[in-house]
């Protein structure tokens, strides 16, 4: 239960690390992606600047021609063509104005764009720290898991099984049934056994008590003789 219980904890750790790495990964992207987006739309603001000045500067000329038309008609006394002429600088002179306002636009936007890639430089190396950071801290907590892992898949060892000791009451009444029982007779054939052996030394005396009455009977045959 305790392994069982350490590998879900580990895997608890490990989920949440690996969720604040990918936190860390997706916010360093978001960071790099501003500083995508903002370079792309300050090429873009840039292009069509270079195309608005490129007008503006065309409907300046233009103006700049109908004022000396203007001029000269006002001096010959040609006033429909001078009231014409006139007519004709308001409207680019109106075209110029709208020009203006999309160039001030365009500029904001690119005022904007490189404001973004500002702060996303600026805040893009603790980001990079804290997604490295991330990573390693998901690496580890993987390690950890996959060992807590291995080791519950291992058969859990046996301990050896501990000598039952008796209580002390029990002792005592194995003591008191030791006493109680009536010490076993001895056999009478031990008894007899016993009887019947002599010691070594009483048979060596009868047969020298008998080689001494052969010996005087041997004599007194002799002597008769």
């Amino acid at each position: 239960m305790a392994k069982k219980a350490s590998v879900r904890s580990l895997r608890a750790a490990q989920k949440r690390a690996a969720g604040e790495h990918r936190r860390a990964m997706s916010a360093l992207a978001s960071a790099d992606r501003r500083i995508a987006q903002g370079r792309e739309k300050i090429g873009e603001a840039d292009g069509r600047l270079y195309h608005a000045r490129a007008r503006v500067e065309s409907v300046e000329r233009l103006i700049a021609g109908a004022e000396e038309k203007m001029a000269r008609a006002k001096k010959d006394a040609r006033e429909g063509e001078a009231e014409e002429i006139g007519g004709e600088m308001r409207m680019r002179r109106k075209m110029l104005r709208k020009m203006g306002r999309e160039m001030a636009l365009l500029e904001d936007e690119r005022s904007r764009a490189a404001k973004s890639i500002r702060k996303a430089r600026s805040a893009r190396p603790s980001k990079k720290e804290a997604a490295e950071s991330a990573a390693v801290a998901a690496e580890k907590a993987s390690r950890l898991l996959e060992r807590a892992e291995a080791t519950a898949r291992k058969p859990a060892r046996r301990k050896p099984a501990k000598p039952v000791r008796k209580k002390p009451a029990a002792r005592k009444a194995a003591r008191g049934k030791t006493a109680r029982r009536k010490p076993v007779p001895k056999r009478a054939a031990s008894k007899k056994s016993a009887r019947r052996k002599k010691p070594p030394g009483a048979r060596r005396t009868g047969a020298k008590a008998r080689a001494g009455a052969r010996g005087k009977t041997a004599k007194k045959r002799r002597v008769a003789a």
